[in-house]
Protein backbone atom coordinates (compact mmCIF):
# COMPACT_ATOMS: atom_id res chain seq x y z
CA UNK A 1 0.00 0.00 0.00
CA UNK A 2 1.54 3.27 -1.19
CA UNK A 3 2.29 5.55 1.64
CA UNK A 4 0.21 9.29 2.15
CA UNK A 5 2.08 12.55 1.65
CA UNK A 6 1.46 14.58 4.79
CA UNK A 7 -0.91 17.35 4.85
CA UNK A 8 1.48 19.84 4.87
CA UNK A 9 3.77 18.63 1.72
CA UNK A 10 0.14 18.35 0.25
CA UNK A 11 -0.94 21.68 0.37
CA UNK A 12 2.14 23.89 -0.10
CA UNK A 13 3.03 22.03 -3.25
CA UNK A 14 -0.10 22.72 -5.24
CA UNK A 15 0.03 26.33 -3.46
CA UNK A 16 3.33 26.76 -5.04
CA UNK A 17 1.99 25.70 -7.99
CA UNK A 18 -0.89 27.60 -8.01
CA UNK A 19 1.58 31.21 -7.94
CA UNK A 20 3.27 29.55 -10.52
CA UNK A 21 0.53 29.23 -12.66
CA UNK A 22 -0.81 33.02 -11.64
CA UNK A 23 2.29 34.35 -12.65
CA UNK A 24 2.49 31.95 -16.07
CA UNK A 25 -0.78 33.69 -16.88
CA UNK A 26 0.37 37.32 -16.55
CA UNK A 27 2.99 36.72 -19.60
CA UNK A 28 1.82 36.67 -23.12
CA UNK A 29 2.86 34.72 -25.99
CA UNK A 30 5.14 31.76 -25.63
CA UNK A 31 7.19 32.98 -22.87
CA UNK A 32 4.34 32.19 -20.76
CA UNK A 33 2.93 29.18 -22.09
CA UNK A 34 5.79 26.57 -20.57
CA UNK A 35 5.64 27.77 -17.19
CA UNK A 36 1.85 27.22 -17.28
CA UNK A 37 2.68 23.70 -18.43
CA UNK A 38 5.02 23.28 -15.50
CA UNK A 39 2.80 24.00 -13.10
CA UNK A 40 -0.08 22.20 -14.21
CA UNK A 41 2.35 18.94 -14.08
CA UNK A 42 3.53 19.98 -10.51
CA UNK A 43 -0.14 20.59 -9.59
CA UNK A 44 -1.46 17.59 -11.17
CA UNK A 45 1.55 15.86 -9.67
CA UNK A 46 0.85 16.70 -6.14
CA UNK A 47 -2.71 16.24 -5.97
CA UNK A 48 -3.49 12.94 -4.02
CA UNK A 49 -7.21 13.89 -3.18
CA UNK A 50 -6.13 15.44 0.38
CA UNK A 51 -6.77 19.18 -0.96
CA UNK A 52 -10.10 19.65 -2.76
CA UNK A 53 -10.49 23.69 -1.76
CA UNK A 54 -7.06 24.42 -3.58
CA UNK A 55 -8.09 22.02 -6.42
CA UNK A 56 -11.69 24.14 -6.98
CA UNK A 57 -9.73 27.55 -6.11
CA UNK A 58 -7.25 26.66 -8.71
CA UNK A 59 -9.61 25.94 -11.15
CA UNK A 60 -11.18 29.26 -10.45
CA UNK A 61 -7.80 31.31 -10.95
CA UNK A 62 -7.02 29.19 -13.89
CA UNK A 63 -10.43 30.70 -15.77
CA UNK A 64 -10.36 34.10 -14.58
CA UNK A 65 -7.01 34.55 -15.36
CA UNK A 66 -7.16 32.76 -18.95
CA UNK A 67 -10.30 35.32 -19.61
CA UNK A 68 -8.54 38.24 -18.74
CA UNK A 69 -5.94 37.48 -21.09
CA UNK A 70 -7.82 36.42 -23.43
CA UNK A 71 -9.47 39.70 -23.17
CA UNK A 72 -6.71 41.79 -23.45
CA UNK A 73 -5.35 39.86 -26.07
CA UNK A 74 -8.43 39.90 -28.20
CA UNK A 75 -9.41 43.80 -27.43
CA UNK A 76 -5.43 45.19 -29.06
CA UNK A 77 -5.31 42.40 -31.85
CA UNK A 78 -8.72 42.64 -32.92
CA UNK A 79 -8.16 46.78 -32.84
CA UNK A 80 -5.01 46.23 -34.86
CA UNK A 81 -6.85 43.84 -37.21
CA UNK A 82 -9.35 45.80 -37.87
CA UNK A 83 -7.65 49.14 -38.46
CA UNK A 84 -5.44 47.37 -40.50
CA UNK A 85 -8.35 45.91 -42.51
CA UNK A 86 -9.74 49.47 -42.90
CA UNK A 87 -6.27 51.30 -43.96
CA UNK A 88 -6.04 48.94 -46.37
CA UNK A 89 -9.58 48.78 -47.73
CA UNK A 90 -8.81 52.32 -48.36
CA UNK A 91 -6.70 51.50 -51.43
CA UNK A 92 -8.89 49.53 -53.07
CA UNK A 93 -9.27 50.43 -56.57
CA UNK A 94 -12.86 50.85 -57.47
CA UNK A 95 -14.55 51.59 -60.53
CA UNK A 96 -15.79 55.42 -59.88
CA UNK A 97 -17.96 58.16 -61.25
CA UNK A 98 -18.22 61.49 -61.05
CA UNK A 99 -22.10 62.40 -59.79
CA UNK A 100 -23.44 65.67 -61.91
CA UNK A 101 -26.55 67.41 -62.92
CA UNK A 102 -28.01 66.96 -66.21
CA UNK A 103 -30.80 68.59 -67.78
CA UNK A 104 -32.06 68.33 -71.20
CA UNK A 105 -32.48 71.42 -73.66
CA UNK A 106 -34.21 72.31 -77.04
CA UNK A 107 -31.89 71.30 -79.83
CA UNK A 108 -33.87 74.32 -81.70
CA UNK A 109 -36.49 76.66 -81.21
CA UNK A 110 -39.57 78.02 -83.80
CA UNK A 111 -41.20 81.01 -82.80
CA UNK A 112 -44.68 81.58 -83.89
CA UNK A 113 -44.79 85.28 -84.41
CA UNK A 114 -47.71 87.63 -85.39
CA UNK A 115 -48.00 87.57 -88.95
CA UNK A 116 -49.96 91.53 -89.00
CA UNK A 117 -51.51 93.82 -86.07
CA UNK A 118 -54.15 92.90 -84.77
CA UNK A 119 -56.40 91.87 -81.43
CA UNK A 120 -55.21 87.82 -79.55
CA UNK A 121 -58.65 86.69 -79.15
CA UNK A 122 -57.37 83.18 -77.46
CA UNK A 123 -54.69 81.06 -76.33
CA UNK A 124 -55.57 77.59 -77.02
CA UNK A 125 -51.96 75.42 -75.56
CA UNK A 126 -50.20 75.89 -72.63
CA UNK A 127 -46.04 75.76 -72.17
CA UNK A 128 -45.08 71.92 -71.80
CA UNK A 129 -47.98 70.77 -74.03
CA UNK A 130 -47.34 68.47 -76.72
CA UNK A 131 -48.12 69.68 -80.38
CA UNK A 132 -48.15 68.30 -84.22
CA UNK A 133 -47.01 70.54 -86.68
CA UNK A 134 -50.73 72.39 -88.14
CA UNK A 135 -52.19 72.47 -84.58
CA UNK A 136 -53.63 75.79 -83.46
CA UNK A 137 -51.34 77.30 -80.93
CA UNK A 138 -53.72 80.67 -80.74
CA UNK A 139 -56.18 82.50 -82.54
CA UNK A 140 -56.28 86.23 -83.84
CA UNK A 141 -59.89 87.81 -83.67
CA UNK A 142 -61.03 88.27 -87.48
CA UNK A 143 -64.49 89.60 -87.25
CA UNK A 144 -63.29 92.89 -88.63
CA UNK A 145 -60.73 91.44 -91.48
CA UNK A 146 -63.92 89.54 -92.13
CA UNK A 147 -66.28 92.71 -92.32
CA UNK A 148 -63.12 94.40 -94.48
CA UNK A 149 -63.64 91.52 -97.03
CA UNK A 150 -67.03 91.96 -97.94
CA UNK A 151 -66.72 95.68 -98.43
CA UNK A 152 -63.30 95.22 -100.67
CA UNK A 153 -65.27 92.46 -102.31
CA UNK A 154 -68.31 94.52 -103.00
CA UNK A 155 -65.97 97.38 -104.32
CA UNK A 156 -64.26 95.14 -106.56
CA UNK A 157 -67.51 93.86 -108.05
CA UNK A 158 -69.08 97.53 -108.54
CA UNK A 159 -65.53 98.73 -110.35
CA UNK A 160 -66.05 95.75 -112.71
CA UNK A 161 -69.29 96.68 -113.87
CA UNK A 162 -68.35 99.98 -114.29
CA UNK A 163 -65.64 99.32 -116.20
CA UNK A 164 -67.12 96.70 -117.88
CA UNK A 165 -70.08 99.90 -119.04
CA UNK A 166 -67.35 102.34 -119.46
CA UNK A 167 -65.80 100.23 -122.36
CA UNK A 168 -69.21 99.62 -123.82
CA UNK A 169 -70.15 103.83 -124.25
CA UNK A 170 -66.79 103.80 -125.25
CA UNK A 171 -65.95 106.06 -122.38
CA UNK A 172 -61.75 105.10 -122.09
CA UNK A 173 -60.88 107.43 -119.83
CA UNK A 174 -64.00 106.32 -117.28
CA UNK A 175 -63.03 102.71 -117.98
CA UNK A 176 -59.21 103.32 -117.08
CA UNK A 177 -60.67 104.76 -114.30
CA UNK A 178 -62.62 101.73 -113.25
CA UNK A 179 -60.35 99.41 -114.05
CA UNK A 180 -57.70 101.35 -111.35
CA UNK A 181 -60.38 100.70 -108.63
CA UNK A 182 -61.38 97.25 -109.30
CA UNK A 183 -57.40 96.60 -109.16
CA UNK A 184 -57.22 98.58 -105.74
CA UNK A 185 -60.36 96.54 -103.96
CA UNK A 186 -59.09 93.50 -106.01
CA UNK A 187 -55.70 94.01 -104.13
CA UNK A 188 -57.08 94.93 -100.88
CA UNK A 189 -59.75 92.05 -100.80
CA UNK A 190 -56.52 89.23 -101.54
CA UNK A 191 -54.55 90.77 -98.62
CA UNK A 192 -57.70 90.41 -96.24
CA UNK A 193 -57.91 86.68 -97.56
CA UNK A 194 -53.93 85.97 -96.66
CA UNK A 195 -54.51 87.74 -93.20
CA UNK A 196 -57.55 85.91 -92.72
CA UNK A 197 -55.88 82.06 -93.58
CA UNK A 198 -53.18 83.58 -90.64
CA UNK A 199 -55.61 83.97 -88.07
CA UNK A 200 -54.98 80.28 -86.37
CA UNK A 201 -51.32 80.37 -85.75
CA UNK A 202 -50.28 76.89 -85.83
CA UNK A 203 -46.83 74.93 -85.08
CA UNK A 204 -44.67 74.77 -87.75
CA UNK A 205 -43.39 71.36 -86.29
CA UNK A 206 -44.01 68.26 -84.11
CA UNK A 207 -42.82 69.19 -80.88
CA UNK A 208 -43.55 70.67 -77.52
CA UNK A 209 -44.38 74.00 -76.37
CA UNK A 210 -41.74 76.43 -74.50
CA UNK A 211 -43.33 79.18 -73.91
CA UNK A 212 -46.46 81.06 -74.54
CA UNK A 213 -45.70 84.53 -73.36
CA UNK A 214 -49.44 85.92 -73.58
CA UNK A 215 -51.31 83.21 -72.59
CA UNK A 216 -53.08 85.34 -69.83
CA UNK A 217 -53.26 88.22 -72.60
CA UNK A 218 -56.67 87.19 -74.51
CA UNK A 219 -58.14 90.41 -75.79
CA UNK A 220 -54.76 92.12 -76.15
CA UNK A 221 -53.57 94.13 -79.09
CA UNK A 222 -50.48 92.20 -80.75
CA UNK A 223 -48.18 93.71 -83.05
CA UNK A 224 -46.63 92.35 -86.25
CA UNK A 225 -43.63 90.38 -85.40
CA UNK A 226 -44.80 89.41 -81.74
CA UNK A 227 -43.76 86.04 -80.64
CA UNK A 228 -46.97 83.84 -79.30
CA UNK A 229 -45.59 80.95 -78.82
CA UNK A 230 -42.17 79.09 -79.10
CA UNK A 231 -42.03 75.25 -79.76
CA UNK A 232 -39.07 73.04 -79.64
CA UNK A 233 -38.49 69.71 -82.09
CA UNK A 234 -38.96 66.43 -80.03
CA UNK A 235 -36.96 64.27 -82.35
CA UNK A 236 -33.67 65.41 -81.03
CA UNK A 237 -32.71 67.23 -77.74
CA UNK A 238 -29.55 68.12 -76.37
CA UNK A 239 -28.13 67.04 -73.25
CA UNK A 240 -26.43 69.66 -70.80
CA UNK A 241 -24.44 68.08 -68.02
CA UNK A 242 -22.79 70.64 -65.02
CA UNK A 243 -19.50 69.80 -63.97
CA UNK A 244 -17.54 71.35 -61.55
CA UNK A 245 -14.75 72.51 -62.09
CA UNK A 246 -13.18 70.00 -59.04
CA UNK A 247 -13.82 67.21 -60.80
CA UNK A 248 -11.83 68.38 -64.32
CA UNK A 249 -8.89 66.51 -63.69
CA UNK A 250 -10.62 63.67 -63.05
CA UNK A 251 -12.41 64.00 -66.36
CA UNK A 252 -11.49 61.36 -69.07
CA UNK A 253 -10.70 62.06 -72.39
CA UNK A 254 -13.73 60.40 -74.06
CA UNK A 255 -16.51 61.05 -71.11
CA UNK A 256 -19.28 58.28 -70.93
CA UNK A 257 -22.65 59.56 -69.15
CA UNK A 258 -25.28 57.21 -67.56
CA UNK A 259 -28.40 59.57 -67.22
CA UNK A 260 -31.45 59.46 -65.46
CA UNK A 261 -33.91 61.55 -66.24
CA UNK A 262 -36.84 62.39 -63.58
CA UNK A 263 -40.25 61.03 -64.76
CA UNK A 264 -38.46 59.13 -67.33
CA UNK A 265 -39.85 55.00 -67.34
CA UNK A 266 -36.91 54.33 -69.92
CA UNK A 267 -34.11 53.79 -67.19
CA UNK A 268 -30.36 55.38 -67.36
CA UNK A 269 -29.84 56.56 -70.91
CA UNK A 270 -25.92 56.21 -71.82
CA UNK A 271 -24.66 59.66 -73.69
CA UNK A 272 -21.69 59.73 -75.86
CA UNK A 273 -19.94 62.35 -77.14
CA UNK A 274 -20.61 64.74 -74.18
CA UNK A 275 -18.00 67.65 -75.07
CA UNK A 276 -17.06 70.61 -73.17
CA UNK A 277 -18.08 74.11 -73.20
CA UNK A 278 -15.67 77.34 -73.95
CA UNK A 279 -16.34 78.81 -70.71
CA UNK A 280 -16.78 78.04 -67.28
CA UNK A 281 -20.02 79.06 -66.06
CA UNK A 282 -20.76 80.45 -62.39
CA UNK A 283 -23.06 78.45 -60.04
CA UNK A 284 -23.58 78.95 -56.20
CA UNK A 285 -21.06 77.07 -54.57
CA UNK A 286 -18.05 76.76 -57.18
CA UNK A 287 -17.82 77.12 -61.63
CA UNK A 288 -19.26 74.47 -63.51
CA UNK A 289 -18.17 73.37 -67.21
CA UNK A 290 -21.05 72.68 -68.99
CA UNK A 291 -21.15 68.99 -71.15
CA UNK A 292 -23.74 68.79 -74.06
CA UNK A 293 -24.65 66.13 -76.37
CA UNK A 294 -27.41 66.09 -78.78
CA UNK A 295 -29.20 62.96 -78.51
CA UNK A 296 -32.07 60.79 -80.68
CA UNK A 297 -35.62 60.81 -79.23
CA UNK A 298 -37.71 59.56 -82.04
CA UNK A 299 -40.68 58.42 -79.45
CA UNK A 300 -40.46 61.79 -78.07
CA UNK A 301 -40.88 60.44 -74.74
CA UNK A 302 -38.59 62.86 -73.10
CA UNK A 303 -39.03 66.68 -73.14
CA UNK A 304 -36.93 69.90 -72.83
CA UNK A 305 -36.48 71.12 -69.23
CA UNK A 306 -36.20 67.56 -67.74
CA UNK A 307 -33.62 67.17 -65.07
CA UNK A 308 -31.57 64.44 -63.93
CA UNK A 309 -28.58 62.86 -62.01
CA UNK A 310 -25.62 61.93 -64.41
CA UNK A 311 -22.82 59.52 -63.80
CA UNK A 312 -19.97 59.76 -65.74
CA UNK A 313 -17.51 56.96 -65.65
CA UNK A 314 -13.58 57.97 -64.80
CA UNK A 315 -11.76 54.63 -64.34
CA UNK A 316 -10.82 53.15 -61.23
CA UNK A 317 -10.07 55.05 -57.82
CA UNK A 318 -8.73 54.19 -54.58
CA UNK A 319 -11.71 53.77 -52.09
CA UNK A 320 -10.02 56.31 -49.69
CA UNK A 321 -10.04 58.90 -52.68
CA UNK A 322 -13.78 58.75 -53.73
CA UNK A 323 -15.14 58.72 -50.11
CA UNK A 324 -13.08 61.56 -49.30
CA UNK A 325 -12.71 63.53 -51.89
CA UNK A 326 -16.07 65.45 -51.41
CA UNK A 327 -14.69 66.19 -47.75
CA UNK A 328 -11.67 68.09 -49.15
CA UNK A 329 -13.49 69.69 -51.56
CA UNK A 330 -15.56 71.83 -49.24
CA UNK A 331 -12.05 72.06 -46.99
CA UNK A 332 -10.86 73.55 -49.69
CA UNK A 333 -13.69 76.39 -50.90
CA UNK A 334 -14.05 76.78 -47.04
CA UNK A 335 -10.64 77.93 -46.80
CA UNK A 336 -10.76 79.94 -50.19
CA UNK A 337 -13.51 81.92 -48.37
Amino acid sequence: MRARRSSAASRSTPAAALELAARAFGGAGEQGEAPLRTALNQYLAALDGDAPEDAAGFVARLRAAFGARQAVLGSWDGKVIATGLVIGALFIPLPDRVRDDAQLEPEGRRFVAASFSAVLRRTLVEPGDKVAAGEALAELEGEALRLSRVAAQARFEEATRKHDAALGEKRLAAAELARAEAEAAEAERDLLDWRIARLALVSPVDGVVIEMPLRDADGAPVREGDVIAEVAPLDRLRVRVDLPIGDLPRLPEAPVAEITFDGGDSGALEVRGLSPASRVEAAEEEGVLPLTATIDNPGGDLRPGQSGVALIRIGFTPLGIIIFSDAWRALERWALR
